[in-house]
């Protein structure tokens, strides 16, 4: 959302009764009253809540005695330069496999609005785009079946706004057939630690024993 402030010079011996600015959309013209907030400068703020790209604008002051002078008619261009952003990534499996389907999630948000979102992705060297017009919501998801022979996967995400301007994430890659940590070591070193000292504690029970004998 973008806020343009106007400002004029306007001077009349007689006093003036009223300064206007009208500007026109789709909708028409818009007449918006502009403050005095010095002497003989008149200014009015107008906020870009539709997104607009552009508007045609005109002002026109009548003095006390309704006489009217209007402006030439001119056209401003709007263009906003803040990125749209993308956040909370996740994949689901979060360990996917050749040959799995994996789901990619993310959020992706512009206060201006979104105009579409690429997809894109890399198996061994080749890159392939998918494209999501439907961009009301703020979650978004991809679904990439990986083929059999597949070892890693690449993707990034292109996000355009309404302004055309783009956000590209960070090429992310993701190892496949990479198995979660093997807890049976740890099991393994637990019994022969246990045992070691089983051991051990037996043969001291052991020497304490032929010791009473003796």
């Amino acid at each position: 959302m973008m806020c343009v402030e106007f400002s004029c010079i306007v001077i009349d011996g007689h006093g003036l009764a009223s300064v206007i600015l009208s500007y026109n959309t789709s909708a028409g013209w818009t007449d918006i009253p502009m403050t005095e907030t010095e002497e003989n400068r008149y200014s009015v703020s107008l906020t870009n809540s539709e997104s607009l790209h552009c508007i045609l604008y005109k002002i026109s002051a009548t003095d006390s005695l309704e006489n009217t002078q209007v402006s030439t008619t001119r056209e401003l261009i709007f263009h906003e330069t803040i990125l749209p952003e993308v956040t909370d990534i996740k994949l689901d499996p979060k360990r996917p496999k050749s040959g799995e389907e994996v789901e990619i999630s993310f959020n992706a948000y512009d206060s201006s609005g979104l105009k579409k979102i690429v997809f894109s992705y890399n198996f061994e060297g080749i890159w392939k785009n998918k494209s999501i017009y439907d961009v009301e919501q703020e979650h978004f998801s991809v679904i990439l079946q990986i083929p059999e022979e597949g070892s890693v996967i690449q993707f990034k995400i292109y996000v355009f706004d309404v302004w055309e301007n783009c956000y590209i994430t960070e090429i992310i890659s993701v190892d496949l057939n990479v198995s979660s940590t093997d807890v049976s070591p740890l099991f393994i070193v637990l019994a022969i630690t246990f045992l070691s000292s089983t051991y051990l504690l037996s043969k001291r029970n052991g020497r304490k024993n032929r010791f009473n004998k003796n």
